[in-house]
């Protein structure tokens, strides 16, 4: 075995290239931007006489990997390996996207009414369609009552007190939550198979149907002496459960502390798989300035294994210099609204990261909804509330950071709202390379990084481990200057 001249690996790193020829299981913890990429990289280039295939969850990261790694690795998402075997007869069905009403014309599903209690057709197809993500998240092979819709659940609960509901009386409810998620279930097991058939023209299907399917077809992945899983930490247990089944060598690579898509049925790899477990906490990215920010949450969380920051890069905490371009990060898009609005009104060049019309469609339809004009609320998500007070109720009992800067927002600029969306949209018309400030929510600046980053505030509830996350990843984005005030961080980190 020999590295590549090219290549001088960190003490870290050496260990874990030595440990891959063992060809057992590995588990890589890598810290932010601690060069996890170019550790697999190099494992790839030691042992040029093994093929192995990348996995990653996101095409981004997928197509960055195949411009990196050496001809005798294959990249690809998890999505993409499922679709070359099932996903592919879908066709039509994966251009449409299914919303509660298609559900509820399909199926005739009707409101439910138990006394005072009341769960309106909407809502039940809303449930039916969470269970059957849960199911799609699972290893389960088939819909159980235990994928029911916890947070809509949670919603009725908060809404009519003191409600209750035993999950082993389903087939013969008594309660109304018992009813409730019992009818969702029974929808659910109608919805999963009208997904799954490739012929119904009526219920499209989404990408989740087709990686369940190809999880249940239990494949053997062929061709390949290992497998390397990036970003394991955003792995779902169907996903963890594909790679289970394949008898090579698996390599899991992942930050726990990055862990910000919990929603999406996301759970951390690092602690459901067998294998010798590996840190990477020598950071290429920036100094020791952001590394003990960075560290002072990653200790909130109960880590005992912190970031090094690179001596040789002369890291700052303080304001960017704005004569030159950098990113501004946000919790919330509402949030980088307020933010491109003062730079459009400077004459600054935007660019947006995601899909800025979509993003204006959702702030469009909440404005609507409070207007009462439902037929223009063309947003899915929120074509589910009937009316403004519904929608305000749910944000509340959720504590949906997203949706309740949105409320914050259309109700600050009321009539004005549509003209202001207007100014921020035409503002975002820049390529990044054209622009002098880039925006990004947090979730879309993951994995990236820039020299100079600005924090806007909205970080603001670090009462649970996933709001830590995402500050962790906030924090971790700039490699020269954070733009974090004192005041700011004495909020964060009392």
């Amino acid at each position: 075995m020999s590295l590549p001249t090219s290549i001088i690996p960190t003490e870290e790193q050496q260990v874990i290239i030595t440990a891959a020829a063992s060809r057992q299981n590995l588990l890589i913890a890598a810290l932010a931007g601690t060069g996890k990429t170019s550790t697999l990289k190099m494992i790839a280039e030691t042992y040029p006489d093994r093929r192995g295939l990348y996995l990653s969850y996101n095409k981004a990261l997928q197509l960055e990997a195949k411009a990196k790694f050496p001809g005798h690795i294959d990249c690809k998402t998890v999505h993409g390996l499922a679709y070359s075997q099932i996903g592919c007869l879908y066709g039509q069905q994966l251009q449409r996207k299914l919303d509660n009403r298609m559900i509820v014309e399909a199926f005739e599903i009707h409101d439910f009414r138990k006394g005072r209690y009341f769960a309106s057709a909407s809502l039940i197809a809303s449930a039916a369609f969470d269970m059957v993500k849960n199911f799609c998240y699972s290893t389960k092979e088939q819909i159980e009552p235990i994928h029911y819709s916890r947070r809509l659940v949670d919603i009725l609960i908060g809404k009519y007190k003191n409600l209750s509901f035993d999950l082993s009386c389903l087939s013969h409810p008594q309660t109304f939550l018992e009813h409730f998620i019992s009818l969702s279930y029974q929808y659910a097991q109608r919805l999963w198979l009208a997904m799954a058939d490739k012929d119904n023209e009526t219920i499209p299907a989404t990408h989740d149907i087709y990686l369940k399917l190809y999880q249940l077809s239990k494949p053997s992945i062929q061709g390949y002496d290992y497998i390397m899983l990036d970003e394991a930490q955003d792995a779902n247990p169907s996903i963890l459960n594909i790679l289970s089944h394949q008898h090579i060598q698996r390599i899991y690579v992942g930050d726990k502390n990055q862990q910000i898509y919990e929603f999406r049925g996301t759970i951390n790899a690092m602690s459901q798989i067998e294998g010798d477990l590996y840190y990477l906490t020598q950071s290429f990215r920036f100094g020791p300035a952001i590394a003990t920010l960075a560290n002072k949450v990653l200790k909130s969380l109960g880590e005992t294994q912190l970031l090094k920051g690179s001596p040789e890069i002369n890291s700052t905490i303080g304001p960017v210099n704005k004569k030159q371009p950098y990113a501004l990060l946000a919790r919330t898009n509402a949030g980088l609204f307020e933010e491109i609005l003062k730079l459009e009104t400077l004459g600054k060049k935007v660019h947006f990261i995601g899909d800025i019309d979509k993003v204006i469609r959702s702030f469009e339809s909440a404005y609507y909804l409070k207007m009462e004009n439902l037929n223009k609320v063309y947003d899915l998500n929120l074509q589910k509330y009937s009316s403004w007070e519904k929608f305000l109720y749910e944000a509340d009992l959720s504590h949906d950071h997203e949706y309740k800067a949105m409320i914050t927002f259309v109700e600050t600029y009321k009539k004005r709202c549509l003209s202001i969306l207007r100014r921020i949209e035409l503002a975002c018309q820049y390529t990044e390379t054209e622009a002098d400030v880039i925006t990004a929510t947090v979730h879309k600046a993951k994995g990236r990084e820039w020299p100079q980053v600005r924090l806007h505030n909205d970080f603001k509830d670090m009462d649970t481990a996933e709001e830590k996350h995402i500050l962790y990843v906030a924090l971790t984005r700039a490699s020269h200057v954070l733009d974090c005030p004192l005041d700011y961080q004495n909020s964060i980190f009392s």
